[in-house]
């Protein structure tokens, strides 16, 4: 069987203010639905890419310009969902899909203006409190268990 992912990152930047630490979030252009909830930065595998780390990097350089180091990036969660396309699909009928979550904690100093900024014109970063995310419903929501699981450990 086929396996395919998406992996995400819970970039986090501590002792930034007093409420404690805040949370990358990401927003792109509305889905097909209509929806444009917050989430983390990252994506999807593309073809030739065989690790997901790769994809993690890749996603996270392309959405908000931070190069990740391997070393400061840590495994937090992962969800395993079993897909099945429909017929005349690109991908594999029946297929295994992970989607992955990584901690990745931010130097503070790494960054001159954390409010807010954006790479392109239909894209929006915004760092945010935990607090924020879990108190309102503008938030990916198997991202927002992902930042639930990391706030419980």
């Amino acid at each position: 069987m086929h396996v395919d992912w998406s992996c995400y990152a819970l970039i986090v930047l501590e002792g930034s203010n007093r409420k404690g630490a805040e949370v990358l979030s990401y927003r792109a252009r509305p889905r097909r639905d209509g929806r444009n909830p917050r989430r983390l930065p990252g994506g999807e595998k593309v073809e030739g890419e065989s690790d997901p780390m790769q994809t993690l990097v890749r996603t996270v350089k392309q959405q908000t310009g931070i190069d990740l180091r391997k070393e400061i990036v840590r495994r937090l969660a992962s969800i395993e969902t079993r897909v099945q396309r429909p017929e005349g699909s690109r991908r594999a009928k029946k297929y295994t899909h992970s989607e992955r979550y990584y901690l990745v904690k931010v130097p503070i100093d790494e960054f001159i203006d954390r409010k807010h900024f954006a790479l392109r014109e239909d894209e929006e970063l915004t760092w945010v409190t935990p607090h924020s995310i879990l108190a309102g419903d503008d938030f990916e929501p198997k991202h927002r268990k992902a930042l639930e699981r990391y706030l419980n450990n």
